[in-house]
């Protein structure tokens, strides 16, 4: 990064950090000794790279404690009885546990070296950050108007949600948005043709 002709230029997020920016190159000169894999080979390098960047992105541990962080909020909320409470976290306790599913499914397609390995990266990234996205406004739904305030400086396990509820929409942009990650599931799971150009 600190090679003359790179310039990276932090977006500051509504959470006030900046784990998204502008990675700009100018006339940017690399030595072969830092090149990774062959001459031409950058595509398949970049393709793997972000392959593994979203079965990381999916995060499922993050989605377990979150589960059990909600549960524990509708204890703390007096909730438990609410028949729309327990559907919504009955509903996502079997999503979760599919999409866990589906991380050993798509890390056994990556160990094996499969053809489809990156589309099933893709699907379970999708399948995670908008589950994510579904947790949090749960959560949301549980604190009311108490959850639109900011976090304060102490984060108690309200500030931890609140402060969620703004994360987990950066997760659907990262490693490619959710709807870059439906047209590869769509064209490399369920082979339909390409989404016309223009």
């Amino acid at each position: 990064m600190s090679t003359p002709g790179i310039e990276w230029r932090p977006v500051r997020q509504i959470t006030g950090t900046a784990d998204f920016g502008e990675l700009f190159l100018d006339d940017v000169r690399i030595p072969a000794s830092q090149r990774i894999g062959g001459e031409g080979d950058g595509w398949r390098v970049a393709m793997a790279s972000l392959d593994h960047e979203r079965i990381l992105g999916a995060n499922v541990a993050h989605l377990r404690t979150r589960l059990e962080a909600l549960i524990a909020l509708a204890h703390r909320r007096d909730l438990t009885t609410s028949a729309t409470v327990r559907q919504g976290i009955a509903a996502v306790a079997c999503r979760v546990r599919g999409v866990e599913g589906l991380q050993a499914r798509a890390l056994r397609r990556d160990e094996d070296g499969a053809a489809d390995a990156g589309a099933w990266a893709s699907l379970l990234k999708l399948a995670a950050t908008e589950l994510r996205q579904e947790i949090a406004e749960l959560a949301g739904s549980m604190l009311g108007d108490e959850g639109l305030l900011a976090p304060s400086a102490d984060m108690d396990a309200t500030d931890a949600w609140r402060l969620e509820l703004l994360e987990a929409r950066a997760c659907t942009i990262y490693s490619g948005t959710s709807q870059i990650q439906r047209n590869i599931v769509a064209e490399r799971v369920l082979s339909l043709p390409r989404e016309p150009a223009g």
